[in-house]
């Protein structure tokens, strides 16, 4: 099976060829996905293909995989997702913030973004369920989550493991609910986002040249960390923290300045 980055092609498309937007937005999912097994599942199709044989073995390859045990169509759409996200957990998915296909998710590679994730459970529903009930929304801005929430991986947010930085978000339309997969399968929740501030440039205020990356949601600033740590650690809001290349420095520079201080203190008593 041949794995493509070509996920977000689709949305890009939306902006720039008025008659894929123009199409309703089931039949688009539904025209993305059927383009995209061609791609993707190539070697199964064979050389003068028949193509409805293809379809078969796709059908069944996806029902087939360990991110499938215990689906079936005569679950009802709450309990299905339940179990997908149950698979997600028990195959140990851990969340990176790296967009790849669905098919690296049914292969047998169990990491990604929450596109991943969410194009995953639309592939999946829509093969076990004959009328296709599910399709992948997204919005393409930056969203920042105050409180965090709980991810598939355990994890809690990314800005000082406390609060969610997306660069775009990705959920799953099932029926008439709105499904966030990458938070446990919870219903979509816009009541905490804060869009990015897309008139905000860093590299033309003097203050956040040092930074590497600086972005502001309302009126909180995010720094991008200089130092490669896990997910929960990718963001801080603290411009200090921005700065130091690992957190074993981090620890030593707090403690330092808080024996200075209290040295301070005690001077002047």
């Amino acid at each position: 099976m041949v794995e493509v980055g070509l996920w977000g092609a689709a949305d890009e498309l939306l902006g720039s060829c008025p008659k894929f937007a123009a199409i309703p937005e089931d039949r688009r999912q539904k025209l993305v996905d059927e383009v995209l097994w061609e791609i993707s599942w190539p070697d199964q199709v064979g050389s003068g293909g028949d193509v409805a044989s293809w379809v078969q073995d796709r059908r069944s390859f996806i029902m087939d995989a360990p991110l499938c045990a215990g689906l079936g169509s005569h679950l009802g759409y709450d309990v299905f997702i339940k179990r997908f996200v149950a698979n997600l957990k028990g195959l140990g998915f851990r969340y990176t913030q790296r967009s790849v296909g669905p098919e690296r998710l049914l292969n047998g590679e169990y990491s990604g973004d929450c596109s991943a994730v969410s194009r995953a459970a639309a592939m999946v529903c829509n093969v076990f369920y004959e009328q296709k009930p599910a399709s992948v929304q997204s919005r393409p801005t930056g969203i920042f989550v105050v409180g965090g929430g709980e991810a598939v991986d355990g994890q809690f947010g990314n800005v000082d493991g406390a609060h969610w930085v997306f660069e775009n978000r990705h959920w799953v339309k099932l029926g008439s609910r709105l499904v966030d997969v990458l938070l446990c399968g919870t219903d979509l929740d816009t009541g905490s986002w804060i869009e990015r501030d897309t008139a905000f440039d860093p590299d033309s205020d003097g203050r956040f040249k040092e930074y590497e990356q600086c972005q502001k949601f309302g009126e909180l600033y995010v720094y991008r960390r200089s130092y490669q740590g896990d997910s929960s650690g990718r963001y801080t809001l603290d411009r200090r923290a921005a700065l130091v290349k690992d957190l074993a420095r981090l620890q030593l520079d707090l403690e330092q300045d808080f024996k200075e201080r209290l040295r301070e203190r005690c001077r002047l008593l």
